[in-house]
């Protein structure tokens, strides 16, 4: 799968239908790390719908031949080849986030060798920090091979599994493309369990929760999605706050939602975003951390 085509900024979100749903005088807010009083944290930033959710993964071609069959039909939640598809731009967004930080990362090192900051040839921090950055990046490339490229030129879209449910009379808030971890490893050798969480409003009304998975991971997933798909109502909404907040990296919310909350909220949910933010920690089950009210 080589091409030698520049990557377009591509919205790992669906730009033209979930985002019409949650865009106010064409704006959403995201989260993203922000210096606040001098410290270190993340804040919700009003962004255009444009560029919110973008990323340059793959040439134009490529990703209109890819993805035609969600960004030109409705979605249909039980049609295996869209779920696959809705999956696979978060795994390919994930990827490019990872290879990115990769390079910036060991950038910043080979600097600080030129600068004599850093010695270049004994093991230190700043060479494992690198160094662990380009092996997160590879792992992910081995990852999507193995489960979302193979499959995809095989067209065997079911070797992903998905958890599927849709919040219903509700209008929409949240429109979400992520890829985490439900698993710790323990040891290098152990696999790397990824899971894709997507929420993409359908309609006035509706906003599909999509979590998608390989097949032979699937009692791992299932078991960590419990808690979200074992509830309902406003406990299971609450439960899916719960999970946004501390392993969603890449959410977007409707601005009149956001500028409801009073200045204490806010601020809790941005605290417990960063602090939980890449590390296998949970934030506290605060009541301020339902996102859908």
């Amino acid at each position: 799968m080589r091409c030698d085509k520049p990557a377009i900024r591509a919205h790992s979100v669906q730009n033209a239908r979930a985002m019409d749903l949650i865009s106010e005088a064409d704006h959403v807010y995201g989260l993203s790390g922000k210096l606040v009083d001098r410290e270190p944290n993340a804040q919700f930033t009003r962004l255009s719908r444009n560029k919110a959710s973008t990323f340059c993964g793959l040439c134009n071609s490529h990703d209109t031949e890819i993805f035609k069959q969600i960004d030109t039909r409705p979605i249909d939640l039980k049609d295996s080849e869209q779920l696959f598809l809705i999956s696979y731009r978060s795994i390919i967004k994930e990827l490019h986030a990872l290879m990115e930080g990769g390079i910036r990362t060991q950038k910043a090192y080979n600097d600080g060798v030129k600068q004599g900051r850093v010695p270049a040839n004994q093991m230190n921090e700043a060479m494992m920090v690198a160094t662990s950055a380009l092996v997160r990046g590879y792992e992910a490339y081995q990852f999507r091979v193995k489960f979302y490229d193979l499959s995809y030129l095989r067209q065997k879209f079911r070797t992903i599994q998905h958890s599927v449910f849709v919040i219903e009379n509700r209008a929409p808030m949240i429109a979400a493309s992520s890829t985490f971890s439900v698993k710790d490893r323990v040891l290098k050798k152990d696999p790397l369990y990824l899971m894709t969480l997507n929420l993409i409003p359908l309609s006035e009304t509706q906003t599909a929760v999509i979590a998608s998975y390989p097949d032979q991971y699937r009692t791992i997933a299932r078991k960590y999605l419990a808690p979200v798909f074992a509830n309902a109502g406003r406990d299971q909404l609450y439960e899916l706050s719960y999970l946004i907040i501390n392993r969603a990296e890449n959410f977007f919310m409707k601005p009149s939602v956001v500028e409801s909350w009073t200045p204490e909220r806010r601020g809790i949910i941005e605290r417990e975003f960063f602090a939980t933010a890449g590390l296998p920690i949970d934030a506290p089950r605060l009541p301020e951390l339902m996102l859908f009210d």
